[in-house]
């Protein structure tokens, strides 16, 4: 299964940078006639973004020595992991990353101040991310995960087992009744009754471990507010569920031991149960901007977002990352110049030193903690590539 971390990715990409920073991405196609057209169509990226730096007034030398390492990935006959879907390529002075896509992105060629972040954000609307939690009193493991990927999350400062949590109170404990099956595939102890097994000195022992196990859990998780889907045996996630103070839960579970149940499995299962709700957030968001219109705190004017957005003051955004808005923004003046370059210009306009606007106010949203969320205009046709909720003071042009 090919790993894939939007985590790893934002944290790559998102701090601010050195410039000059390129950007590209680039869809693949996997059959024999068009293995070969990917690479060529990477080359070419490579090419419309050197002579966008050309046009910049980057020296050839400077070029030269930016655009070495993606050079190096162009002599593989496929830099990309297989079953990747498609290639993104991170380069400035100071970072070179590469990261292989698990769904299909839209071809971004860009040379800019920072990094574009709407390819990698946008997998992680369309995934939805979740996060799980395996319990098991032998182990316990948390993962982040989307639709795609499935990445263990390490647990410091928390005992990675029960046993290990008994041993600095010196207290022996014979812990094969708790772990271990009967051989009859029914659950540990007594789970068939739902009851939990031992007495109220093991309940005390396990309720302290999960206690340490869940306030890890919060610390990790409570910035994002993932939803959480719980796997194990019924008395556990009963007992966690009860005594946890995270409170993005998922009602249902993935039963079972998860010591039995591999990573794929686990994956599956838990994707199978957050995958209903994915959706209902965008629903949700685009009933409140509604709400908001009437009430002059919706937006779909381009400069009143972008000087918003420039000032950390978009709640929530709707862009369409297929329509690129050139232009240019002083954050100072809050100047807006504003090019007459199709969306589709997209060499030519970089050449003139232009930027794509939306890829600028997705940023600022996304440093400000506003929600960012991706829309087919044509689909929402009230809609413009920018729209937005603005928070309380925000500016709104009658």
């Amino acid at each position: 299964m090919l790993q894939f971390s939007i985590a790893e990715a934002m944290d790559a990409i998102s701090g601010d940078a050195r410039a000059p920073c390129v950007t590209l991405v680039l869809p693949i196609e996997h059959n024999t006639k068009r293995e070969t057209e990917n690479l060529i169509g990477l080359k070419n990226m490579v090419r419309e973004a050197e002579d966008i730096l050309v046009a910049r007034g980057y020296t050839a030398g400077e070029i030269r020595e930016l655009m070495q390492p993606v050079h190096r990935e162009l002599e593989k006959p496929a830099p990309w992991q297989g079953g990747a879907r498609g290639y993104a390529v991170f380069v400035n002075p100071e970072m070179f990353r590469t990261f292989s896509l698990p769904v299909r992105p839209l071809r971004v060629c860009r040379v800019d101040e920072q990094f574009a972040l709407a390819p990698i954000l946008q997998l992680q609307r369309a995934d939805g991310r979740f996060a799980v939690l395996a319990i098991n009193l032998k182990d316990v493991r948390l993962y982040e995960a989307t639709r795609y990927s499935f990445s263990p999350v390490r647990l410091n400062g928390v005992p990675k087992n029960l046993e290990e949590y008994l041993k600095p109170l010196e207290f022996e404990r014979n812990l094969s009744s708790h772990t271990s099956s009967s051989g009859t595939g029914k659950a540990p102890g007594t789970v068939a009754h739902g009851h939990f097994p031992g007495d109220e000195q093991n309940k005390k022992y396990v309720r302290e471990f999960l206690e340490q196990v869940d306030s890890v859990v919060r610390s990790r998780l409570s910035e994002s507010g993932l939803p959480l889907v719980l796997a194990g045996v019924e008395y556990l996630v009963g007992f966690y569920r009860k005594h946890s103070g995270y409170s993005v839960i998922h009602d249902q579970y993935v039963p079972g031991s998860p010591e039995r149940i591999d990573e794929p499995d686990l994956h599956r299962r838990a994707w199978e149960l957050i995958e209903p709700e994915i959706g209902r957030d965008l629903e949700q968001a685009l009933e409140r901007f509604e709400r908001e219109l009437g009430r002059n705190q919706s937006s779909v004017d381009l400069r009143d977002i972008v000087i918003a957005a420039g000032r950390g003051q978009v709640d929530t955004l709707f862009v369409d990352p297929s329509k690129p808005v050139w232009g240019s923004f002083d954050p100072v003046t809050e100047d807006i110049e504003l090019s007459d370059h199709a969306p589709t210009d997209t060499v030519a306009a970089q050449k003139a030193g232009m930027s794509d606007l939306v890829e600028f106010a997705i940023r600022e949203a996304w440093k400000h903690r506003g929600e960012v969320y991706f829309i087919n205009t044509e689909q929402h046709p009230k809609y413009t590539p920018l729209s937005a909720v603005l928070r309380a003071g925000a500016v709104v042009t009658a």
